[in-house]
């Protein structure tokens, strides 16, 4: 199946998939039938998934930005992730029908939906497609273990950097991202939630990282300005980011199983 045959949320999750694998027709034929319904619209603010309800659908982003967090019953609230075009909100979520916790629509946004259960049918009509969604599933679960370690180890001014670090290196390989030019609707509030920290010290933060020459952050924009420093300064190592193909052995197991079947 040509690329341009596709769903607009079929093309948006290949575009992720194919930094691990270049799908097969066969795959590729399957990601179209779980992302053909049309395509739905949320303004900043609103809920994709609510903390505590009954999921309805899952979803791939098109275009916006999304977070997914969590809430104490005071109101304090934990940012989890970030969600650009081409990720998945629930991909697993038949596994867990009530939510535990929300996606919040960071900007205006529009997202593909798909049944949750219809991830099972989709397994098993393609092992390439099983191994690149699990694949995603891993490396969202390796970004989660790094921003751990960001809150339990280290200091604020690296908390920051590696964070606009990481978004720029997942922006760019997708092609989202130019140079060292970030378009991100991420307020100062955000940035506390995400990285465990007050406003204030957030504040201070990224004035510090742009008196260093390092950052320079305007409305919903970074420029990130040393780059190398950068780098020095948080030890950041993309590898986290999953940003390879398939290892050989397993595509030659999927080939085999393509081939033969299993046992």
């Amino acid at each position: 199946m040509a690329t341009n045959d596709m769903s607009p949320g079929a093309r948006a999750l290949l575009t992720k998939l194919d930094l691990f694998a270049k799908l097969d027709p066969q795959a590729r034929r399957t990601l179209a039938g779980l992302l053909d319904r049309p395509q739905v619209s949320y303004e900043r603010g609103q809920d994709l998934m609510t903390q505590g309800a009954l999921r309805r659908d899952s979803y791939v982003i098109l275009t916006g930005w999304a977070a997914r967090s969590k809430t104490l019953p005071d109101g304090r609230r934990q940012i989890l992730s970030f969600l650009t075009p081409g990720d998945a909100v629930g991909l697993f979520g038949a596994i867990t029908p009530v939510a535990t916790s929300s996606v919040t629509a960071l900007s205006d946004l529009t997202a593909a939906p798909f049944a949750p259960t219809a991830i099972v049918r989709t397994i098993a009509r393609s092992p390439q497609l099983a191994a690149a969604l699990v694949w995603a599933a891993a490396r969202e679960q390796e970004i989660m273990g790094e921003h751990l370690v960001s809150l339990g180890r280290r200091s604020a001014r690296e908390r920051v950097a590696h964070l606009f670090l990481e978004l720029w290196a997942r922006l760019k390989v997708r092609g989202l991202a130019g140079g060292d030019q970030l378009q991100v609707p991420l307020t100062q509030q955000i940035i506390a939630d995400a990285l465990g920290l007050s406003v204030v010290h957030v504040n201070r933060t990224l004035r510090q990282l742009a008196a260093e020459g390092l950052l320079a952050v305007k409305r919903e924009s970074v420029a990130l300005l040393d780059i190398r420093q950068l780098h020095q300064v948080t030890g950041f190592d993309e590898d986290y980011l999953m940003h390879h193909a398939m290892p050989q052995d397993l595509a030659a197991e999927l080939a085999r199983l393509v081939t033969h079947g299993p046992g």
